[in-house]
Parts: C-alpha cells; sequence; structure tokens
C-alpha cells in the first residue's frame, strides 16, 4: 500500500530463483518476532547442509587415505 513499509524474507533457491515471503508491516513487534524465526529456520536448514558437506568430505578424505 502507498505510503507503508512491508518487511519480506527472501533467498535463493536451489535452482537460483528468488523466493520472496512476506512477513508482515514493518514496525510491528509481530513482524519482527515473525522475520527472526524465519531467519532462524533457514540458518538451520543451512546449517545442516553444511554439516552433511563435511561429513561427505571427511569420508572422503578417509577413502582417499586408505587408498
Amino acid at each position: 500500500m502507498k505510503g507503508k513499509e512491508y518487511v519480506y524474507f527472501w533467498r535463493y533457491t536451489d535452482r537460483g530463483r528468488k523466493a520472496e515471503q512476506y512477513i508482515g508491516r514493518a514496525g510491528q513487534a509481530k513482524t519482527e518476532r515473525k522475520a527472526l524465526e524465519v531467519k532462524l529456520v533457514c540458518l538451520q536448514s543451512l546449517q545442516e547442509e553444511i554439516a552433511e558437506t563435511i561429513r561427505q568430505a571427511k569420508a572422503e578424505l578417509e577413502r582417499l587415505a586408505d587408498s
């Protein structure tokens, strides 16, 4: 709406497309809380992805060391 500010959470998908999620009107406590909750879920997902990549790299290094 004209004159209002809104908060969106955006990220890039696996296919390189921008995905936006509407959070709420700026300046509202519930919007700030929701934004932090969405951010936390995203960061936890990235953390799991990184942990899996680390496990795979370690396994590959062990496999190469045994060769």
